[in-house]
C-alpha cells in the first residue's frame, strides 16, 4: 500500500537547474545554438523538454525532436 507521494518542484529540494542548463548548453552547442543565462531562462526554463525541442529546434522532424528531448 502506497503511503507517502513526495514531489519536488526543481529547486524545492534540489536545485537541478544549473545541471538542465549545462546540459542544454552542450546539446544545442551541436546545433550552433549558444545559451546564455538569458536565453536559458526564456525559452527553456520551466518548459519540458518536448516543448524545448519544438520552439528551439522547429526544423528537426518530430521524431529527431523526440529522441533528443529523451537524450537529454
Amino acid at each position: 500500500m502506497l503511503s507517502t507521494i513526495l514531489f519536488d518542484l526543481d529547486g524545492t529540494i534540489a536545485n537541478t537547474d544549473p545541471i538542465h542548463y549545462q546540459a542544454w548548453r552542450e546539446i544545442l552547442l551541436i546545433y550552433g545554438i549558444e545559451v546564455d543565462e538569458h536565453f536559458y531562462q526564456t525559452p527553456i526554463s520551466g518548459r519540458t523538454n518536448p516543448q524545448i525541442v519544438k520552439e528551439v529546434l522547429p526544423q528537426l522532424p518530430l521524431e529527431a525532436g523526440e529522441k533528443l528531448a529523451d537524450e537529454k
